[in-house]
């Protein structure tokens, strides 16, 4: 018997999205709980290759007291038929759900699939922990902040968690229960000796100080914008270079370049650790600067991602982007 499992509830191809990537949200969830001393396995089927029947009977072996999934709006019926399966073979495991998608339709979620016992919604770390601590007493789930939940068919909302303030205070996830070397990407813009390669994920900050319409990022993180501290970063890929051999990391920050001198220290303090990596990231126009550019180059990037979202300067009014063509150019 294991205390909880958290399953990738993504089951498609990995070339459909142009990588498999470690979650790296499970992985700081289960981080979080391993220091805290509770047993935790992730399941991610993708790289793995696993169907839904597979998963269920890991699940049925290891006959957790708590199973949480992750929900994207693009793979959201995947996770809600993995709920009613397993709920109906495990009715004594309680379910959990979290993501963007269920964070913003966190009600109408749990009346429309009962199997689901609770809902964390934003940064899950500390919620999830709660929840797991107190998954027994029923009276304190409505003290949980960010859950939202069900009693005796009733609906409770709780009020919402506050979001970290210090992200350097994260363990880091736990990449020893992910299949390390089985991620990589599938874009067929990237050369092919690194979509050769194994690919790492890591996340120097969390949140956007930016307001585009058609973004999500500034309801879920609240526009607020947490850096951490250049070394750590660094020190997180010196671990995953020396541990598991990565040679290619994918910077997954909203924008990696939101503080250009940042990004610069980050860039060479790889160079200074001489980690002989390939690393990509997505970035902003209006961040980008020659320096920044030389520097990125010299330490291993070769692909930046510019949200340049449109070439007419009314459509990007619209949008709210904050940015000119001629920044773009």
């Amino acid at each position: 018997m294991i205390d909880v499992i958290l399953i990738n509830c993504f089951f498609g191809s990995p070339s459909e999205f142009g990588a498999s990537a470690p979650p790296l949200g499970l992985g700081y969830l289960a981080s979080v709980l391993e220091r805290e001393g509770i047993s935790v396995e992730i399941v991610d089927p993708t790289p793995l290759g696993l169907s839904k029947d597979e998963v269920i009977q890991i699940v049925k072996r290891r006959d957790p007291i708590v199973i949480g999934l992750n929900c994207l709006t693009t793979f959201r019926h995947d996770t809600f038929d993995i709920a009613k399966r397993i709920k109906h073979e495990f009715t004594n495991s309680k379910i959990v759900i979290g993501g963007p998608h269920v964070a913003f339709t966190d009600v109408i979620t749990l009346n429309k699939i009962p199997e689901i016992d609770a809902i964390v919604r934003g940064e899950g770390e500390f919620t999830l922990l709660d929840y797991i601590k107190t998954v027994s007493d029923e009276e304190k789930l409505s003290e949980i902040l960010g859950l939202t939940f069900r009693k005796s068919n009733v609906i409770k909302r709780n009020v919402d968690r506050p979001l970290i303030k210090d992200l350097d205070s994260l363990p880091f996830p736990s990449y020893h229960l992910l299949p390390m070397d089985r991620y990589k990407t599938y874009d067929m813009d990237v050369p092919s000796e690194i979509r050769r390669m194994p690919q790492g994920s890591v996340m120097t900050s969390r949140g956007c100080p930016y307001n585009c319409i058609f973004c999500s990022s500034c309801n879920y993180w609240k526009r607020w914008f947490r850096a951490r501290i250049p070394a750590k970063v660094v020190d997180e890929i010196e671990y995953l270079y020396n541990k598991f051999k990565l040679r290619y990391i994918r910077f997954f920050d909203d924008t990696f370049n939101i503080i250009p001198n940042r990004a610069l220290e980050i860039s060479e303090n790889i160079r200074e650790r001489r980690l002989d990596i390939v690393w990509r990231a997505l970035v902003r126009a209006d961040g980008i600067n020659e320096k920044l550019v030389k520097s990125f180059s010299k330490s291993g990037c070769f692909q930046l991602e510019v949200g340049v979202e449109s070439g007419s300067p009314r459509i990007l009014d619209v949008l709210n982007k904050k940015i000119n063509l001629e920044q773009v150019k």
